[in-house]
């Protein structure tokens, strides 16, 4: 078993929490109340309420699900993005049981933003990796292909609360 390597775990992390901060503002502008899960462990990051959904997550009933991946590379990088097999198992499981419900998937590389409506009869292909640096043991994954991605434009303002410049370093010389 590999050693975690703490600082690494802290910076994806405030990697990832700041690029949902970022994408909820994005989703708000184009789909309105969209809502955040607060229980880390849910499957799905954010919804939109619907009290006349047949779908109960976390005691909400939904009628839109988002699910946020958030990577440090560009979308040319790879010829597929990633997700685990759990996430698109429990969006197939949920769509059979509501035709109404709509769940997308939301890839955000590096300062770009791609999103992917799941349909529950398209197959992809699998893989088995982990990100041994960071100590994870490997997991199966589904491979989403980029052809399937439709590019979210973003502007920087969407960005301006988020990412701060730089403080300044006052140099002394005796």
């Amino acid at each position: 078993m590999y050693r975690m390597n703490k600082l690494m775990y802290k910076d994806d992390l405030k990697f990832g929490n700041v690029n949902e901060c970022i994408c909820l503002n994005i989703l708000r502008k184009n789909y309105g109340n969209v809502l955040k899960f607060s229980n880390k462990y849910s499957v799905f990051d954010y919804y939109i309420e619907d009290i006349n959904s047949n779908t109960k997550i976390n005691n909400k009933r939904v009628s839109v699900l988002f699910e946020l991946k958030s990577r440090r590379n560009n979308i040319n990088k790879f010829n597929t993005q990633l997700i685990g097999q759990n996430k698109i198992d429990k969006a197939r499981t949920l769509l059979k049981k509501d035709k109404n419900l709509i769940i997308f998937l939301l890839y955000k590389l590096n300062n770009e933003l791609f999103i992917y409506q799941v349909d529950k009869d398209k197959e992809f292909q699998t893989c088995r990796l982990g990100n041994f640096a960071r100590g994870s043991n490997a997991e199966d994954l589904y491979l989403i292909p980029n052809e399937l991605l439709t590019k979210i434009n973003i502007n920087e303002e969407d960005y301006k609360e988020y990412v701060k410049p730089p403080t300044p370093i006052k140099i002394t010389f005796d």
